[in-house]
């Protein structure tokens, strides 16, 4: 029995490590995307360039997104000038990421993009909600982090810690 949950573990490490090839430490450039926020910009990794950046990729009916989203806007709170922040809705409909938005108006102080067709949660290889992203200001990919809890992870920390 030992055996068979050491191997499910096994399995479901490397599972998460395959669903983030974009690994701290590779700084790696980020995959290159535009988006339409909600508001009508456009936002792309070009635009991006010149300031660190936090991307997060969401969806509506995600409870660990719903529970992260008010540390998101207090790391935006704290680090507004220093860091930038994207919100990246995918896996959902774009009228429910609307409505989310619209009913909680108060977190998304920060721009928030719907990832039409998936196109660019394909491209950052993202495989569960909610995902979150560090850019450097070369637009390189300096940590990831999927699910809950992105504020304990001690890469992000470092790196917020030194902007």
């Amino acid at each position: 029995m030992r055996h068979a949950i050491r191997f499910v573990l096994l399995v479901i490490v490397l599972w998460i490590s395959a669903a983030l090839p974009i690994q701290a430490g590779q700084n790696v450039l980020a995959p290159p995307f535009n988006v339409t926020t909600l508001e009508g910009k456009v936002i792309s990794t070009e635009s991006l360039k010149g300031k660190a950046t936090l991307i997060m990729f969401w969806a509506s009916w995600c409870h660990v997104c719903q529970h992260e989203m008010p540390n998101v806007k207090m790391l935006y709170d704290h680090q507004k000038g220093k860091l930038q922040f994207l919100a990246i809705g995918f896996a959902d409909e774009e009228a429910n990421i609307r409505k989310y938005v619209h009913d909680h108006a108060k977190i998304f102080a920060f721009p928030v993009g719907y990832d039409r067709g998936d196109r660019i949660s394909s491209a950052y290889f993202v495989r569960g909600t909610p995902t979150f992203f560090l850019l450097n200001a070369k637009g390189e990919v300096v940590a990831s982090h999927l699910g809950g809890g992105f504020l304990n992870n001690r890469v992000f920390q470092d790196f917020i810690l030194s902007l």
